[in-house]
């Protein structure tokens, strides 16, 4: 069994010592997906700007950017939102990062999404 860090910094592990080495953990994993997540709107940003100066279709992408209050609610730059929280249907944030990726696809093929 791996050793583990006391109850009250467990929020904070990103790997735990294993047999062969490190071992990734679920909070660890999760990180990496945000990064990822965050890293495909940065990308999908910059190419609804260049669809928007070359005129094209991008709407639909624009809509994107917004993560979707039922997916994930509370996300934003005030210090005490009033609910915080997240879907606990993971299938809900699969959906949009799919929705995300094929924009992504559609704009770097100079494809007009829709």
């Amino acid at each position: 069994m791996p050793k583990t860090l006391p109850p009250s910094s467990s929020m904070a592990q990103t790997g735990v010592p294993g047999p062969e080495g490190a071992l990734s953990t679920i909070h660890f994993e999760n990180y990496r997906d945000g990064l990822e997540d965050h890293a495909y709107l940065v990308m999908l940003r910059g190419l609804v700007a260049e669809a928007k100066s070359e005129g094209k279709n991008f709407k639909h992408a624009e809509n994107l950017l917004s993560i979707p209050t039922k997916i994930f609610q509370g996300f934003s730059p005030d210090p005490q939102p009033k609910a915080v929280g997240c879907s606990e249907d993971p299938g809900m944030l699969r959906a949009h990062r799919e929705m995300v990726a094929r924009a992504i696809e559609s704009l770097s093929h100079g494809v007009a999404v829709s």
